[in-house]
């Protein structure tokens, strides 16, 4: 069971996750298992804020599940920075242990890293997260994460620093009908850049699954104090994407 395509948007680990929601569906099943997926979306947005300029991102992931519950896994997706002329690879790998809690809790801790490895002025941006997330029948899903060295983009396009920062996130979705369906993503990012910041968003989008393939349509909506600090990347909008799962 996988997550809908937009949940990257409000997650920060979406591959991760989707483990988890694999992990409750076939109730903690031992077995060795690879998840991957490629992706194709307007734009490459993380936790409501969009990342660099409003382009196409194409993305690409994979993750080890291994017998004893540990996992670990690589994803990269491109991006177009302010600054840049050209497309950069923004790239997270991560690294954790889930559990199974009853017929339909799991639950997993992570580590995750995030980074522009592949141009010199862009390599002091990297940071890394912390974070536990919970899922209840693949329906439901809840994350903290918490980052000792985040970065931020200001309103215009530098990075700057963000000590302590924290995010917390959800996601539900619903079945509607056959292949279709309904999913709603909150979540709320405290952070301290050229000043204290606490903003929330929200998404709504539906989604459609046939076979290995599903597509995502939603609609990305931001508050004022994200508006203020992100300007035109935090723009409320719609949000298309088409990922294929192998």
């Amino acid at each position: 069971m996988k997550l809908p395509l937009f949940s990257h948007t409000v997650l920060p680990t979406k591959l991760c996750l989707a483990l988890l929601a694999e992990f409750v569906c076939c109730q903690g099943a031992s077995a060795q298992t690879w998840h991957s997926e490629i992706s194709l979306s307007n734009e490459k947005t993380l936790r409501g804020i969009t990342v660099g300029r409003s382009v196409g991102s194409l993305g690409v992931g994979t993750h080890y599940y291994a017998e004893q519950k540990w996992f670990a896994g690589l994803a990269a997706d491109t991006v177009k920075l302010a600054s840049e002329q050209t497309q950069d690879v923004f790239l997270s790998a991560d690294v954790g242990y889930q559990w199974l809690s009853g017929p339909v809790w799991s639950g997993q801790v992570f580590f995750a890293h995030y980074a522009y490895p592949f141009k010199h002025q862009l390599r002091d941006y990297k940071y890394d997260e912390i974070g536990t997330a919970f899922a209840y029948k693949s329906q439901f899903f809840l994350n903290l994460a918490w980052s000792p060295n985040g970065r931020a983009q200001t309103p215009g396009y530098a990075f700057q620093k963000t000590d302590n920062r924290y995010n917390l996130s959800a996601v539900w979705r619903e079945t509607i009908a056959p292949r279709w369906t309904v999913n709603l993503g909150v979540g709320a990012s405290n952070y301290q850049t050229f000043q204290p910041a606490l903003y929330h968003y929200a998404q709504l989008g539906l989604g459609y699954q046939w076979q290995q393939w599903q597509g995502s349509l939603a609609y990305l909506i931001t508050d004022n104090t994200a508006k203020r600090n992100f300007v035109s990347r935090a723009d409320n909008r719609f949000l298309a994407g088409i990922q294929f799962d192998f």
